[in-house]
């Protein structure tokens, strides 16, 4: 039931963060946006797709190795707090000084920490995984324990 809870909880997130992204990266300021050109947005999420993809590859085995799925998913759970807290900051940064580098920094570690956040759905199948594996085991050690063969 847990990881159902879990996988519910990182989707409902993930969906609700995607779809307003693109929004949020193309509303005028006035109305709580950055007022980015269409091809701007595009051009933003398509390279944020490649460098998302290329770090879940090389990163996700070796986060893993070095911490533990647990640890992983907690970190990437976490990861979601700072990315909902990142919009209303860079709407009032361009509203008050225009478009600067700080904002482009903010948006990167936005896009840092869902990178983050998008491990979870990895370390779900891997905690799935481990407690299908760790209670099969435990009944095959019950098993072999009793003289009972299945």
């Amino acid at each position: 039931m847990v990881p159902i809870f879990n996988y519910v909880s990182i989707s409902s997130l993930e969906a609700s963060f995607n779809t307003i992204q693109p929004l949020f990266l193309a509303m005028p300021v006035e109305i709580g946006g950055l007022a980015l050109p269409p091809r701007q947005v595009g051009i933003i999420l398509g390279t944020f797709g490649i460098v998302n993809s290329i770090c879940q590859t090389m990163l996700l085995g070796w986060l893993v190795r070095g911490f533990g799925v647990k640890k992983v998913f907690f970190g990437a759970s976490c990861a979601f707090i700072p990315l909902f807290m990142f919009p209303p900051m860079m709407n009032i940064l361009v509203a008050k000084t225009g478009f600067s580098y700080l904002v482009w920094m903010i948006l990167v570690c936005q896009f840092l920490c869902l990178i983050a956040a998008e491990l979870a759905y990895g370390m779900l199948f891997s905690l799935k995984f481990a407690s299908f594996v760790d209670l099969t085991f435990t009944r095959m050690c019950i098993h072999v324990h009793y003289g009972r063969c299945s």
